[in-house]
């Protein structure tokens, strides 16, 4: 009696010998591939469709004869549009199917890694900040980690006050502690300091109001 996991368990057999141990998770509308917990395939209605985008999906379309799934799934998340199929000749060639899954594995991988370093150079990502500050710092044209940290907390803080977006001390703290890497409250008393005086000089030269603070207060006191 013809079972469909059975066919699925072969093809995965298969993989593993040609590529290095592969799995597979139930995904409702079919089983999906993975190596290293990355998804390369999809096995649908006794097919195997392999991921590709860009160039790679172009050199399997035309000039290895591939085909591409364009049907969607009950999965929001997963759209077959760039899923493709081989040609069968393809398929029961070893080494064909070996070269071209390697290069499918290594494009899902690579594209993992620039997902991973978009990632960390979202601001959001930053210690004490969230989308609300990505969203505050965008409205000064400050869209990453490396504008931010070029601009700083001052200048940043500064100009958002220069454009009449209102901004608490609190988010100050925040902005400090970020490019510390630390939470606000964790910044020694020296540094603390030093931040107030480095952002009143910045608000005076621009005539803005400059901030009071209690530290402030007693850090003049003592210089008395």
């Amino acid at each position: 009696m013809y079972r469909y996991t059975d066919n699925l368990n072969i093809l995965k057999k298969r993989l593993s010998n040609l590529v290095g141990d592969v799995t597979t998770k139930n995904l409702f509308s079919g089983f999906g591939f993975f190596k290293n917990k990355l998804m390369f395939g999809l096995f649908l209605n006794d097919v195997l469709y392999l991921k590709a985008k860009g160039e790679l999906a172009t050199y399997i379309v035309e000039e290895l004869g591939g085909a591409s799934c364009l049907a969607k799934t009950n999965e929001t998340h997963l759209s077959l549009t760039h899923y493709y199929r081989l040609p069968l000749d393809i398929m029961y060639d070893d080494e064909q199917l070996k070269n071209i899954i390697l290069k499918c594995i290594n494009q899902v991988k690579q594209h993992h890694i620039d997902e991973e370093l978009l990632k960390k150079n979202r601001i959001k990502e930053l210690s004490n900040l969230t989308i609300k500050h990505e969203r505050l710092l965008a409205k000064i044209k400050v869209y990453d980690v490396k504008s931010f940290k070029e601009k700083g907390a001052v200048d940043c803080f500064v100009a958002l006050k220069k454009a009449d977006i209102p901004v608490s001390l609190t988010i100050y703290w925040e902005l400090v502690g970020a490019l510390a890497a630390t939470h606000p409250y964790v910044l020694s008393k020296q540094t603390r300091i030093k931040a107030l005086l480095d952002l009143n000089e910045a608000l005076e030269k621009e005539n803005l109001k400059p901030i009071k603070s209690l530290l402030l207060e007693d850090y003049y006191k003592n210089r008395k």
